[in-house]
């Protein structure tokens, strides 16, 4: 079983989960490597790419991404993964692939 990008770890507070309960109730219904014992293999994949920034400046090295996010008025990659991640984790000033933290892939 592989996931690329996804998130594995329930927040602290239920209320802010962005998967409304769908990490809980698997969790529950289907603790750690679940399927093991009948010879599934799991792999879990993340990025390591980017680290959140609340800052809306655009950064000197500004890639295509950032120019496209400001144009939507969103700041840059940086300050969108800082909100993904706050919304994730709690915390924006982490590192991850931009949507989901690195540490909450695991």
């Amino acid at each position: 079983l592989a996931t690329i990008g996804a998130i594995h770890k329930e927040p602290a507070t239920a209320g802010n989960c962005v998967t409304r309960g769908a990490l809980a109730y698997t969790n529950e219904m289907y603790p750690g490597a679940y399927l093991a014992g009948e010879g599934t293999a799991y792999v879990s994949v993340g990025g390591d790419a980017i680290v959140g920034n609340s800052a809306k400046d655009m950064p000197e090295d500004a890639t295509d991404a950032d120019m496209a996010y400001a144009v939507r008025g969103e700041g840059n990659a940086q300050r969108v993964a800082y909100t993904s991640y706050e919304a994730v984790c709690g915390e924006g000033e982490v590192t991850g692939d931009g949507v989901v933290p690195l540490a909450w892939s695991e």
